[in-house]
């Protein structure tokens, strides 16, 4: 196998440090600072990972708690920050926004896992969640019914 001049067959290219790989993949000059209310959590993603998302956060964006979210178990990351979505209800096409406010509500404190998203408007969701309510009551009637029957 021919060698190429200069390369010895096990040399490998020294690797530039985590920092320098960043700043030349943003551009030339400084990374932006940590936005605040962004905290890290060990078991999301490394530490390397989570700052280079972070300093690439939209301006827009409502940083997460990672410590807060549900555990992903997957190959995926989490979410590292919230943006609001334009979405469709599929109930009744009506266009609505998944707010930043509203996601981190969902995934950090009813801890929601990551994958699940609103696809109702509130309203839908609100007529949903009646249309439950009304039938657990009718269930509920009708086994009462039936258990009276049974023993009386």
């Amino acid at each position: 196998m021919p060698q190429r001049s200069g390369h010895k067959p096990n040399d490998k290219p020294k690797k530039k440090p985590k920092s320098e790989k960043t700043t030349k993949a943003r551009g030339a000059g400084p990374l932006r600072p940590l936005p605040e209310g962004a905290v890290w959590s060990p078991e999301a993603c490394s530490r390397e990972r989570w700052e280079e998302a972070m300093r690439g956060m939209p301006d827009d964006a409502l940083p997460a708690d990672l410590t807060k979210q549900a555990p992903i178990s997957s190959y995926s990351y989490p979410e590292f920050w919230y943006r609001d979505e334009e979405r469709t209800c599929v109930d009744c096409g009506a266009e609505f926004v998944f707010s930043a406010k509203d996601q981190k509500f969902w995934y950090e404190v009813a801890r929601i896992p990551l994958h699940a998203t609103a696809n109702r408007c509130l309203a839908c969701r609100h007529q949903r969640r009646e249309a439950k309510r009304q039938n657990k009551a009718h269930m509920e009637k009708l086994e009462a019914e039936r258990t009276k029957k049974e023993t009386g």
